[in-house]
């Protein structure tokens, strides 16, 4: 998998030598960090970009971020002679432009110096930066937009510094009239005007995440305590989240930004244990939020959140079932969702509710449903110590432990039939392959009756099956494998029958 990388080894060898050409920067894209960093921005972040020939786009900005690099880079002189200079970094992405999507401002400061030292009203002219936009995806492509060696006019200037509420400073920068010379497959094109005000976040402790890097991928990938957790919390039933992070009462809509441990523990309400997350909260947000169906038919088809100034707006499309063949109970229904997000300050969210007409079939041969519904031989388990222990002859596992998943919810299985069970299971809307984006459907798990005679002290399959009704969710990965969970450790892996 890609690992997504900020300001990455480029800019760590290249502080080891003299460089001569001032573009330590210059492979800033090939991390792909902004391809996952898609959440943050903040007020006031508009950048106006004018052509030559008169033609004007106006942006928004996001994941604006700026700190000092963590090393000194060594300027070579035509002359010979050499310097230090210290560098502080301002990156940012931009929105909704046929031009650019990226830029980028390097100021070298030939002493020591944290953003933070900046003062309002501190301007850097053109000829003190190294500013640069491009197109992400084409860098490699050689047609990047970019200048050369800096920017060729106009200025930049502190306007503003603020720290909010939850503890983030921010630096706010005013683009007047910066010019940047437009390069493609390295013939001059034309000139922009950059004009505007950004909003930049200044990076914890002021330093610009660099070197190793920091891998925003890994971070936004909940782990699978958090996702087990919060499966259970939310969707273990219909209304299980009234009973662990909201409030009672259908027909809500809340959202709850969590930037701590503290603040997680916090706002859970119910009786289990909080897992180790193991969420960095110094980087990452924590997104829970709750709507409404008016009635079961409605479904959650997607979420967005969207920066919008002083407020986030959400929006909501809820998928209304027109399906005469599905049924469905009348009454209001919560939908529930979470989701880890680049570090978001605390705002208030504003609900946009999107309604759509589907027509979805929950029993046809495309849905989860379908797919699951097959016995299921144990092929081997993970132990309470996540030891995994094959069972039977090899993949083929052993057919005296089984389990059927029925086409009205119900599940059926035996050991050595002699035991048996039954329970009920349920794939949430939320458990779509879009929705969790890793190839899996998801679904939780209620036994409602075990019918248990003795089990032999030495047969340790059958003592470890036992521990199934303590199971709570299931993932099938392929229509060919299945694994039924007690806890993220501890899971029976089941292959269908016939395969």
């Amino acid at each position: 998998m890609k690992k997504i990388l900020l300001l990455t080894g480029v800019l760590l060898s290249l502080g080891l030598f003299c460089a001569c050409s001032n573009d330590y920067d210059d492979d800033v894209t090939d991390s792909g960090l902004w391809s996952f960093w898609d959440t943050r921005s903040t007020v006031g972040s508009v950048l106006e970009i004018q052509a030559e020939n008169g033609e004007t786009e106006t942006c928004r900005l996001s994941q604006s971020y700026c700190g000092r690099v963590g090393w000194l880079v060594t300027v070579c002189e035509p002359n010979g002679s050499t310097h230090n200079v210290y560098p502080i970094v301002f990156t940012a992405v931009i929105e909704n432009s046929s031009l650019f999507n990226v830029m980028q401002i390097d100021y070298e400061s030939i002493s020591p110096i944290n953003v933070e030292d900046l003062k309002v009203g501190t301007t850097f002219k053109s000829s003190e930066l190294h500013f640069r936009a491009w197109q992400e995806e084409s860098v490699n492509k050689g047609i990047e937009w970019q200048n050369s060696p800096g920017a060729t006019g106009g200025q930049v200037q502190v306007v503003d510094k603020r720290t909010a509420e939850d503890g983030q400073s921010y630096i706010t920068l005013s683009f007047q009239d910066l010019k940047l010379n437009g390069w493609k497959s390295c013939c001059l094109e034309r000139d922009y005007i950059f004009n505007g005000t950004i909003d930049f976040v200044i990076c914890e402790n002021g330093l610009y995440p660099n070197g190793g890097g920091i891998d925003m991928e890994s971070m936004l990938m909940p782990s699978d305590e958090l996702t087990f957790f919060m499966m259970d919390a939310l969707h273990s039933n219909e209304s299980q989240g009234r009973r662990t992070f909201f409030s009672a009462g259908p027909e809500k809509q809340e959202c709850l930004i969590i930037n701590s441990e503290e603040e997680l523990r916090a706002a859970y309400k119910g009786d289990k244990e909080l897992p180790q997350t193991n969420i960095n909260f110094q980087y990452c947000t924590l997104v829970i939020g709750r709507t409404y169906g008016e009635s079961g038919a409605v479904s959650l088809g997607g979420y967005e959140l969207k920066d919008n100034g002083d407020a986030y707006q959400l929006d909501v499309t809820l998928n209304n079932n027109t399906n005469p063949n599905y049924a469905y109970i009348c009454a209001f229904v919560d939908l529930y969702f979470w989701k880890l997000y680049p570090k978001m300050e605390k705002k208030p969210v504003v609900f946009n509710r999107i309604r759509q007409d589907v027509n979805l079939d929950p029993l046809g041969d495309e849905s989860a449903y379908a797919r699951i519904r097959n016995r299921w031989i144990l092929e081997g388990y993970s132990d309470a110590d996540g030891q995994y222990h094959r069972v039977g002859d090899g993949w083929l596992g052993d057919p005296q432990y089984s389990i059927e998943f029925m086409e009205n919810g119900r599940v059926e299985g035996r050991i050595n039939d002699t035991n048996d069970f039954s329970c009920s299971y349920m794939i949430p809307y939320v458990a779509k392959r879009d929705y969790y984006n890793d190839g899996v459907d998801h679904g939780v798990i209620k036994f409602l009756n075990w019918n248990v005679t003795e089990v032999v002290d030495d047969d340790p399959v059958s003592q470890q099956f036992m521990r199934l009704p303590d199971a709570t969710q299931f993932k099938m990965a392929s229509s060919f494998s299945l694994a039924i969970f007690v806890s993220p450790k501890e899971y029976f892996l089941f292959r269908r029958e016939g395969m």
